[in-house]
């Protein structure tokens, strides 16, 4: 699988499983009686442990990971920062889904999570598993990717208790990464609040990065242009967060950045460096060119529209993060419709009274 990308602060549902082992099972039993003044010792099932070990998504020195939310199943169950190599966490739940004696158990694990760094070691409990065999150096540093591993709760000689049922619980996880800020910017304003990117420094990134984007050199970036609009993105709260985890080509990831701030990034021939023009009202129309039929000579490909070509009603869908009163973190597909009733008569439309549906939209 591609390794994701990640701006802002997004939740990672179904992680990649780079690597598990470590199984072990040790039984559920209960004493039940067999008789007046006999009894005996059951087996009513296993209890499941072992090592996970989760990629989130590219890092690096200069734009790490942070790991801020764990859920298993639809249940938060960590929240706090975990921001440098190494760092661990505890998440101690025995009760989550139900127990022993009346759900599936529930999940003891202490968690390492690695930033994404050329610096970060080897893991502690990876290294003894991941290294078996002749030799030594064995295991992997992961360098450049950001991950989390899942061993047993606060040991390194067992991986985590996941439950009595053979079908493991989903996990997922909340973690962030912000591309750094450019020549002309004040600390900060990369983001927008404190979980949003500033699009206009992921497109920075994009045209800079030698590894996933263009490549262009940083002087081939007009920075004091790039600036003002970062600026205008701040002032509008035009935040951007999403984790890429598909192939997607560099150019169509430059078109959604694009459609996202209302915009034309372009290459400048003139100068040889990048710009972003906004469409925004900063104009006068009187100092515009206008065609007329004064200044056009001749239109070659013309065709009259219709008002059926016209669109009146445009759903726009886009993830929503909420909190909910026990501040647990909640992430949904949010809906926003808007409608332009300008041309309704001439399409057919009948205006109803609210409550009734006889009309038609498109």
């Amino acid at each position: 699988r591609s390794q994701p990308l990640l701006f802002g602060r997004c939740k990672i549902d179904g992680p990649n499983v780079i690597w598990y082992g470590d199984l072990s099972q040790s039984a559920i039993t209960e004493k039940v009686k067999t008789g007046l003044f006999s009894s005996d010792t059951l087996t009513k099932g296993f209890r499941y442990n072992v090592g996970v070990q989760f990629a989130l998504g590219r890092g690096g020195d200069t734009t790490p990971v942070a790991l801020t939310r764990v859920w298993v199943g639809d249940k938060q169950v960590w929240t706090g920062s975990l921001a440098s190599d190494g760092a661990t966490a505890d998440i101690d739940e025995p009760q989550l889904h139900g127990g022993d004696d009346k759900g599936n158990g529930g999940v003891q694990s202490t968690i390492e999570f690695y930033t994404g760094s050329s610096t970060q070691a080897v893991g502690t409990y990876l290294g003894l598993h991941q290294d078996s065999g002749a030799g030594t150096d064995r295991t992997p540093r992961y360098t450049g990717l950001s991950y989390v591993v899942a061993r047993g709760l606060s040991v390194t000689d067992r991986g985590a208790y996941l439950g009595n049922s053979t079908s493991v619980k989903p996990w997922a996880f909340e973690a962030e990464r912000f591309p750094v800020i450019f020549s002309g910017q004040a600390a900060g304003e990369h983001k927008i609040g404190t979980t949003e990117c500033n699009p206009i420094n992921v497109i920075y990134e994009l045209i800079t990065n030698t590894e996933w984007g263009f490549g262009f050199p940083a002087a081939d970036v007009d920075t004091t242009n790039f600036t003002a609009a970062a600026d205008v993105m701040i002032t509008e709260a035009n935040g951007f967060s999403m984790p890429i985890t598909s192939t997607m080509e560099s150019s169509e990831f430059l078109k959604l950045l694009e459609q996202q701030i209302d915009r034309k990034v372009y290459l400048d021939h003139r100068t040889g460096t990048w710009q972003i023009k906004l469409a925004r009202d900063d104009y006068d129309i009187d100092l515009i060119p206008q065609p007329t039929d004064r200044n056009v000579k001749e239109v070659k490909d013309y065709t009259s529209g219709a008002w059926e070509d016209t669109t009146n009603t445009l759903p726009v869908t886009s993830g929503k993060r909420e909190t909910d009163a026990e501040s647990n973190v909640h992430y949904q597909d949010a809906f926003a419709l808007a409608q332009h009733m300008g041309t309704a008569p001439q399409r057919g439309w009948v205006p109803v009274a609210q409550g009734t549906s006889d009309h038609r939209s498109d």
